[in-house]
């Protein structure tokens, strides 16, 4: 999730102002027509009010998950709203701190990048249909980075 420049909030990973960039209203809005359990992978801090609102007027509470890199953002969400749940994507080699790259190999070991993605799979799977799967695994193959490489 990021914010364009005209302040809304859209489902894009990487060019939040692409053409083709759904707005999060959107999305959510589609979402609660089903079954579907949502990971929604925050990419920018000062979204969480808005995000928060917009998953409640939806009536997604209970059904999302938020995953990013800022601890603070998620554990602040998840206050806010104990029905969104919150998982931390592991950071990439370049972010460690100098003296923990020697033991960041092991971390990777223990933790794959996509271990909540894959752990995510389940819930957001059972009980739907053929086509959610299909959906689902495309959604998340975005933040399943070692699996791909």
């Amino acid at each position: 999730m990021r914010r364009r420049r005209d302040g809304a909030l859209v489902a894009h990973h990487d060019r939040p102002d692409a053409p083709d960039a759904p707005l999060l209203a959107d999305v959510l809005a589609l979402a609660a027509t089903s079954t579907v359990q949502l990971n929604l992978d925050l990419k920018a801090p000062g979204i969480e009010r808005e995000l928060i609102a917009l998953v409640r007027a939806a009536g997604l509470v209970g059904r999302v998950t938020c995953t990013g890199g800022n601890w603070k953002m998620l554990a602040g969400i998840h206050r806010a709203e104990p029905g969104i749940r919150a998982g931390l994507t592991m950071p990439r080699h370049r972010i460690w701190p100098r003296a923990f790259r020697p033991v960041q190999r092991f971390w990777y070991a223990w933790r794959a990048p996509s271990l909540l993605a894959c752990q995510a799979l389940e819930p957001m799977i059972v009980g739907g249909l053929i086509a959610d799967v299909i959906a689902v695994i495309g959604s998340i193959d975005v933040v399943m980075g070692d699996v791909d490489r």
